[in-house]
């Protein structure tokens, strides 16, 4: 897994640092669309410690180079999505929790007036699960 790791850092030319590694690979393990105090919390051990700053660092190198999707709700919170897809994201109010939703984010684009070109469809729904 730390060189499939390795291998795509390099290919989204991101230098991989242990640290690095760290991060990407405990995003990728919890698609849960972390926060970067979730992330620390994550990846922090006596043995390897890691400051938090480190961890925004990365995360703002990991978006400037297309690796990863940063979330920020209404409320100015960030939260951060390794996966890539088209999707959406539907915030339950009640919990607090991101979800994933598929998203054919071409029947959007495709609602643009033609002088107008998306690079890129995101979009949070909020609202409550019914049970």
């Amino acid at each position: 897994m730390k060189n499939t790791i390795r291998s795509v850092l390099i290919k989204y030319n991101v230098h991989p640092t242990k640290q690095r590694i760290k991060v990407y690979d405990f995003l990728i393990k919890n698609p849960t669309h972390p926060s970067a105090e979730e992330i620390f919390r994550g990846v922090y051990s006596e043995k390897n410690p890691i400051s938090l700053a480190t961890i925004y660092n990365t995360l703002k190198l990991f978006e400037e180079s297309g690796l990863i999707r940063t979330i920020t709700l209404s409320d100015g919170k960030s939260y951060y999505d390794a996966f890539l897809h088209s999707h959406a994201h539907f915030y339950s109010l009640e919990d607090g929790k991101i979800h994933d939703l598929e998203l054919n984010d071409q029947a959007i684009k495709d609602q643009l007036p033609p002088e107008m070109e998306a690079k890129l469809v995101n979009i949070v729904i909020y609202g409550n699960i019914n049970k």
